[in-house]
């Protein structure tokens, strides 16, 4: 009885690493370039908000496509705002805040503009613990 479990397992085994693995294939005709990518983090740790903003690349050739000059805005449940400008880097903005402006509690909005005009507005979203 325990020789045939054993071969039982074994041969169940041996299907298991011998099956085959069918390839899939994204179909990525439903892409749009002219969709954005827009990421973000605030935190209350001390380190400056940072909003990266892109274009979508193909699957089959991923790279970043930044999108420069954007009018980027955080603001409060105060009606505080900051606007970030870019850094360096194109397609990331990012600035040092005021510390009191990124508070546990505290309700934030994300706004950008971009350079044809076309803005976007986040929901207002709690700065959680």
């Amino acid at each position: 009885m325990r020789i045939n479990k054993l071969n039982i397992l074994s041969l169940l085994l041996c299907t298991m690493l011998s099956s085959c693995i069918e390839k899939f294939y994204l179909d990525s005709g439903g892409f749009q370039s002219n969709e954005i990518v827009i990421e973000g983090l605030l935190t209350n740790d001390g380190n400056p908000p940072e909003i990266v903003i892109s274009r979508p690349s193909q699957p089959e050739n991923p790279r970043f496509n930044p999108i420069s000059g954007c009018i980027v805005t955080i603001e409060n449940d105060q009606k505080i705002s900051f606007t970030l400008p870019e850094s360096d880097e194109a397609g990331h903005y990012s600035a040092q805040v005021d510390p009191m402006f990124a508070r546990v509690g505290s309700c934030y909005r994300l706004s950008v503009k971009t350079p044809p005009g076309k803005t976007y507005v986040s929901t207002i979203e709690e700065m959680m613990p």
